[in-house]
């Protein structure tokens, strides 16, 4: 279901004012005016819808032709020097247990429906990509976005991997030993990163 929530004088209201589209799992979304964009997954593809919040009309658009990434993945609007444009960055997507980890950005323009890759994060100084998962992102100022904290997915690599694990096993023993060092993986996380990242849209650069 999709809600609108509304504050006024008269307190906090909830209203239910649409539904999401058959199929579709939504992960991302971004504003623009009256109009939502989400980005989501329907089976094994991405989609992109638009809502509007004042027709409350639903319109399929071209999904990201990458990988499916069905949670964590950046969704945030930015004018990119000619129009204005969409950025889905990293994210990633869990099947059977394995979790791909995406590091990429992909510019989604609603003029021309059109996705383009522009490459991986790799932050100034760094010699290899980075993932980020469900970080904040604010645009910011004429041409950047701001991604606050978020995720690398080592640490969540590395309980899929002993669940798997876990799962294989046969000895008891091992088995009882293997399940004590996931619950310390869970009980010890040392939470989300404290990096802020700024992508800049026009020179596709990072800092």
């Amino acid at each position: 279901n999709v809600y609108r929530i509304t504050h006024g004088s008269a307190g906090v209201s909830v209203d239910e004012v649409s539904r999401l589209p058959e199929g579709f799992i939504p992960s991302a979304a971004s504003g623009s005016g009256s109009t939502i964009y989400i980005h989501g997954t329907d089976g094994e593809v991405n989609k992109l819808y638009s809502f509007s919040t004042g027709s409350g009309r639903w319109t399929e658009l071209s999904g990201c032709p990458a990988g499916r990434r069905s949670e964590g993945s950046i969704f945030a609007r930015q004018h990119n020097g000619h129009q204005e444009a969409f950025y889905l960055m990293g994210g990633r997507d869990i099947s059977d247990g394995i979790a791909t980890v995406y590091k990429d950005v992909w510019q989604y323009t609603p003029l021309d429906d059109k996705w383009e890759h522009k490459g991986d994060i790799i932050p100034q100084g760094d010699e290899s990509p980075v993932s980020v998962m469900a970080a904040q992102a604010v645009p910011y100022g004429s041409g950047h976005i701001i991604l606050i904290g978020g995720d690398d997915g080592v640490e969540l690599q590395h309980r899929l991997a002993l669940e798997a694990h876990i799962k294989s096993e046969t000895n008891l023993a091992r088995k009882d030993s293997l399940q004590k060092v996931l619950t310390v993986a869970f009980t010890s996380h040392a939470g989300f990163s404290n990096d802020i990242l700024a992508y800049h849209v026009i020179t596709n650069t990072w800092i």
